[in-house]
């Protein structure tokens, strides 16, 4: 197989040649790049090529980026792809738009591009791990759909990501299900049992140390016997979890909503997505280390 065959999808899209061409300079080395002028282009490729993560303009002729957006996350076979907004619009109203409408993240031109590179690289992460989730998700025993009650514990990532692909199976729409229960137990499991604060996360993500730091922690005499407990009940049009974990709890006001403040931080949005898009009801009790959810 040739070598740009080997490499991961990424699809720019911008009415701009010029600004195309400085995506493709910074990205080419690592990744196999796919370029659209326009929104209808923009569709046509994501549905018919293997795209890993997508950098779109929001000011273009037609279709414009909001509508791009959109037409993507509407269809089961793109919704997945991560979008990472690139515009010359910062106003605080617009880079809100962009998040809730469910992008990755969302850079303000002119581009700086060693910030891109880390982006890219850290939205491809995300949806490889997501992926690989969704198709374990489908590997799980129906049988599991005979549940109504359950009390489960956690304590690493890959307990917390197992277990909630498990779980989603019982809910109505497994596949958003999967969103919101992965980011509420990954969050129990590095904030809460770890004590992993959001500025070590930003460091962590930037030098790429996150997993290390994780598996780490885990490792520490404190930690090993420290684990988050779920507990489910399920009725005959919908689902209820309680996550609570060994913390001691954080200021969750802020991060339920989308906040321009973290608007351009590489993390930050999962609880506020995972609220827009999972759940129908999210709650947090007394200090934030309990997490009450409801999928109808």
């Amino acid at each position: 197989m040739a070598e740009t065959e080997e490499k991961l999808g990424v699809l720019a899209v911008d009415d701009v040649p010029d600004n195309i061409d400085l995506i493709i300079e910074a990205l080419r080395d690592d990744y196999q790049i796919y370029a659209a002028i326009n929104g209808e282009r923009a569709i046509n490729i994501a549905r018919n090529q293997p795209l890993d993560a997508i950098i779109l303009d929001i000011m273009m002729p037609g279709m414009d980026g909001f509508e791009v957006c959109r037409r993507l996350k509407e269809d089961p076979d793109t919704r997945n792809i991560p979008i990472i907004f690139a515009s010359a619009l910062d106003s605080e109203e617009d880079v809100l738009r962009g998040m809730a409408m469910g992008a990755f993240y969302y850079l303000t031109k002119p581009v700086d591009f060693v910030q891109l590179k880390t982006v890219v690289a850290s939205a491809i992460d995300h949806f490889h791990s997501y992926r690989t989730l969704e198709r374990a998700r489908n590997d799980v025993v129906h049988s599991f759909l005979l549940i109504d009650s359950g009390r489960f514990r956690f304590r690493t990532l890959d307990e917390a990501k197992n277990l909630a692909l498990l779980l989603a199976k019982a809910c109505p729409d497994p596949e958003q299900a999967l969103l919101g229960l992965t980011e509420l137990m990954v969050n129990a499991v590095e904030h809460g049992n770890l004590g992993i604060s959001y500025s070590d996360k930003s460091r962590l993500n930037m030098s790429g140390d996150w997993r290390e730091e994780i598996h780490r922690r885990l490792q520490l005499p404190e930690n090993q016997d420290k684990y988050a407990t779920l507990e489910l009940e399920r009725g005959r049009d919908r689902v209820e979890v309680l996550i609570e974990d060994k913390g001691e709890g954080f200021d969750w006001h802020r991060f339920l909503d989308m906040d321009p403040e973290r608007a351009f931080d590489n993390h930050g949005r999962g609880i506020a997505m995972a609220r827009a898009l999972s759940f129908s009801q999210l709650e947090y009790l007394g200090s934030g280390n309990r997490v009450r959810a409801v999928i109808d």
